[in-house]
């Protein structure tokens, strides 16, 4: 499914630090109209999905929308993902909630225009020609 691909943090040469495992991307992404997104730590820490029950770590993968009500950012392909089978959905639920717990710092989304709290990329929309 790739989410070490965003879940990662990475060191200052950009590459991924793999023993920090699914701890949480420390880069993040810009998306026009909606704000700038780091990736949360996908362990079972206290400040991770420590708290969310096996059943709310599947409907946000179903659903893209958190425990809080929060949606996930339209960057998160959670569409691609909402149809494992209960047994697939059961199987990855018991992997993330037997990794190694990591606390790490949360980065909140900041809203459009707001100013970026860490390291991001920028999407850029290409040109509308008429």
């Amino acid at each position: 499914m790739d989410c070490a691909g965003w879940h990662t943090p990475r060191g200052p040469d950009g590459a991924p630090i793999h023993e920090a495992g699914l701890s949480g991307g420390n880069v993040g992404f810009e998306i026009p109209g909606f704000g700038t997104f780091w990736p949360p730590n996908l362990t079972p820490a206290e400040t991770a999905l420590g708290t969310w029950t096996a059943e709310e770590i599947v409907a946000a993968i179903r659903s893209g929308v958190r425990p809080d009500g929060r949606i996930l950012v339209p960057a998160v392909p959670w569409p691609n993902y909402a149809g494992p089978t209960d047994e697939d959905a059961a199987d990855l639920v018991a992997y993330l909630q037997n990794l190694a717990p990591v606390q790490s710092p949360v980065l909140d989304p900041v809203g459009p225009g707001e100013p970026a709290v860490a390291p991001f990329c920028r999407v850029t929309l290409p040109a509308q020609s008429n």
